[in-house]
């Protein structure tokens, strides 16, 4: 006999759409900061350029993700509607 499977917890159609909108927003603010960065450095120097290349996709991935976090956090505490589903509101 197979036991009862506890339903999962699913996100809100309101959390997937801020979600989607934060992120996207985080995605061109980084974006339009990490081109002016890059243009910048490449009229500096070139070994900057490289190491840029190499080494900043990294923080920008980290960067995204939390300022998606952060607009979403902003969103919560602006509104008063939470993101979270019930049973994770229950654990906090």
């Amino acid at each position: 006999m197979s036991q009862p499977r506890k339903p999962g917890r699913r996100p809100t159609v309101t959390a997937i759409i801020v979600g989607t909108l934060c992120f996207l927003l985080s995605l061109g603010i980084v974006a339009g900061i990490g081109f002016l960065i890059f243009l910048w450095a490449k009229q500096m120097n070139s070994t900057l350029v490289v190491v840029l290349k190499w080494a900043g996709p990294l923080p920008l991935v980290i960067v995204i993700l939390w300022l998606t976090l952060f607009l979403m956090n902003l969103f919560e505490k602006a509104t008063g509607i939470s993101l979270r589903t019930r049973s994770s509101r229950k654990c906090v």
